[in-house]
């Protein structure tokens, strides 16, 4: 080969290289990336405040209720939509002593319920879209799975489709509904509720990305221990 057109290789070469490696996503990251840590990294915690002008959904807040998920309605600017998932002791605080009632919503399991409001003080009547009953399934339950646990949802606003992950046991688990107003307007996306999408942790995090057009899911993954 020339000598030039060895030197035009050899000046080309890292340049191939961070092109390559510029397109490759990070998908994982492993112990290196986490043990020797760089770049600017600051800690620091955010206080929050109580919006004394704001009430929230109307619920008991007694047997575990967790706001998970808001969203302006489609079609009615100014209409907003937010989802709780209720039923799940202990949360959002933990209690000292689990009281009987508690111990029956690990029976029953957990509900997910949507409430409207255009102003944050004034609310609609509850609808159950979607009902988790514990006991389904017949995958490991490891801690505390054996309660569900709504962990995410997200909007295709051009089509009107929501997605919703839920982890029971250790099985994730989506549902799906097209502008869901009405009661038990999710459906598992499996066919059937004791069939989960996949085996995994249960931080799962989905979103739908609009420009490319498919849902996203940000997950923490099972790690092997060594």
């Amino acid at each position: 080969m020339p000598r030039m057109a060895h030197m035009l290789l050899w000046s080309l070469l890292p340049w191939l290289a961070a092109s390559a490696q510029a397109k490759l996503p990070l998908l994982f990251m492993d112990k290196e990336d986490i043990l020797d840590g760089w770049g600017r990294m600051l800690a620091q915690a955010n206080s929050a405040q109580a919006v004394e002008s704001m009430k929230p959904p109307p619920c008991t807040w007694a047997n575990g209720d967790t706001v998970f998920g808001a969203f302006e309605v489609l079609d009615s600017p100014g209409l907003f939509e937010v989802f709780v998932g209720i039923g799940r002791p202990g949360e959002p605080l933990l209690t000292e002593t689990e009281n009987p009632a508690e111990i029956q919503n690990k029976l029953l399991g957990v509900n997910v319920t949507r409430y409207t409001t255009r102003d944050f003080v004034t609310w609609s009547k509850p609808v159950v879209v979607l009902v988790l009953p514990s006991g389904v399934g017949t995958f490991p339950i490891v801690g505390d799975g054996a309660v569900w646990t709504p962990k995410s949802i997200d909007r295709d606003d051009s089509t009107g489709q929501y997605l919703l992950a839920a982890s029971y046991g250790t099985g994730v688990h989506m549902f799906t509904a097209v502008r869901p107003t009405t009661k038990d307007s999710f459906q598992p996306t499996t066919g059937d509720i004791r069939t989960r999408n996949f085996e995994d942790h249960d931080d799962v995090n989905i979103y739908f990305d609009p420009i490319r057009k498919h849902w996203v899911d940000i997950q923490i993954t099972y790690q092997a221990r060594d």
